[in-house]
């Protein structure tokens, strides 16, 4: 007989803060001595971040200002951050028996990165009304300006395997491994760009007497268009793996301590690029001519920046392209956990997350990150005061409240509402199957 149970009722319930880790620790899956089913039908989140950033979501709520403008990439600043898009779909556990367990998980995600973006530039490209510059002026050289964003869906199978199991303590491996279907990725380097920045008699700004050079990649019509339907197409395929172990002690007071090591995101995918949309160029504009902002960019989409540049060969004269293809190597990090739970009731949780990866154009990176979280529970309700630094980015304050089969999660709500470089939101539910 298959009965639903809460996460408040279940012994090992999903609302503990192992049960989150499975994503990045396979490990974690549920093991239990009876078959029990978990299904996850719903886990989303969404996370920005910039180091420079300026999150005031009071002031933005109230003054209605552009929140990429003023808040993440301001004007006068040199920034860099990451944005994350996940949707972790349904996940499927299934305890074989008392040593074994199973998952299936399917999922989306858009991933991105950017880096030295000049705040001013990309306030004379994008936008018709302007902050109070004075011209002329002399751009700071920008050195590797780059944006990469990749969106991609998967399939993952996942194994828990304990070791040693008693009343005191245990000891599980697991691992995942998953196919990853590249939908669409687009990117943009900008280098040694110099030049000077003036006002036209009609009152929008140009550029000239500019070197540089310019490089764009595309593959994939989702970033370009927009649409649903290509979310679901086929595209270019690779392998990624999460290997993940734990210990969980039980001690004679009545505490429980469990440690986590994990190894996640690995891998990489090589992308075949759209050669209408993947181009290089060099940048020369003399002295006496000029590149108008507004007329040129403003309907420009992200992923056709390569037709806008076409348009003036005069500026933008065609190089080779270093490869026909590029190889995005996934956001690959160590994450090492720690919590302690004294009954009834009160414990906290601290993990350290490691980046493995470097800001460079063809690879996703994520920031080194600590975090310490104390937690309340009661009978139907966990409450989670989260404390994190992000190598970077700072300090941020947040919380989770965990209601029986639902959970919402924000490591950055309460920083964000007054002053924050970062701002994230995820939210979910689980149901029990016995």
């Amino acid at each position: 007989m298959l009965t639903i149970e809460s996460a408040a009722q279940s012994e090992n319930g999903f609302l503990s803060a192992e049960q989150a880790l499975i994503v990045s620790n396979p490990s974690f899956l549920t093991i239990q001595k009876e078959r029990v089913i978990r299904i996850r039908p719903l886990d989303a989140g969404i996370s920005v971040s910039s180091n420079n950033g300026k999150i005031q979501l009071v002031k933005q709520l109230s003054k209605k200002e552009n929140f990429l403008r003023s808040s993440l990439i301001r004007n006068g600043s040199h920034a860099s951050g990451y944005i994350d898009l996940n949707f972790y779909g349904a996940l499927l556990e299934v305890g074989l028996n008392n040593r074994l367990s199973v998952g299936i998980q399917i999922g989306a995600r858009q991933l991105g990165n950017y880096s030295n973006i000049d705040g001013k530039l990309l306030s004379e490209i994008g936008e018709s009304q302007k902050p109070n510059n004075t011209y002329p002026y002399r751009l700071t050289e920008v050195h590797n300006m780059r944006f990469i964003t990749a969106t991609s869906n998967y399939l993952k199978a996942l194994f828990s395997h304990s070791l040693v199991s008693n009343d005191q303590q245990e000891i599980k491996i697991g691992a995942s491994i998953g196919l990853v279907n590249n939908i669409a990725h687009t990117g943009i380097n900008i280098s040694d760009l110099a030049g000077e920045v003036r006002l036209g008699n009609t009152g929008n700004s140009f550029l000239t007497v500019a070197q540089g050079s310019v490089e764009t990649t595309s593959s994939g019509a989702f970033l370009r268009t927009g649409k649903l339907h290509d979310l679901i197409k086929s595209g270019d395929k690779a392998f990624t793996a999460d290997i993940g172990a734990n210990y969980i002690q039980q001690l004679n007071s009545g505490a429980r301590i469990v440690l986590g090591v994990s190894l996640s995101d690995l891998g990489r995918i090589k992308v075949e690029q759209d050669t209408a949309y993947s181009k290089s160029y060099s940048i020369n504009i003399p002295s006496g001519q000029g590149l108008s902002f507004n007329q040129q960019f403003e309907n420009s989409s992200f992923g056709e920046l390569s037709h806008t540049f076409d348009k003036y060969p005069n500026f933008f004269k065609r190089v080779p392209n270093a490869s026909s293809a590029a190889k995005i190597g996934f956001p690959s990090y160590v994450k090492i956990y720690c919590s302690i739970d004294r009954r009834p009731g009160l414990g906290f949780t601290s993990q350290i997350n490691i980046g493995l990866r470097s800001h460079h154009y063809s690879t996703i990176a994520r920031p080194t990150s600590f975090n310490l979280s104390p937690r309340i529970s009661s009978k139907n309700v966990d409450f989670v005061l989260s404390n994190s630094y992000l190598l970077g980015y700072g300090y941020t304050l947040g919380m989770a409240i965990m209601h029986k089969r639902f959970f919402l999660l924000s490591d950055s709500l309460f920083s964000a509402l007054v002053k924050s470089k970062q701002i994230d939101l995820s939210f979910g539910s689980i149901f029990i199957l016995k």
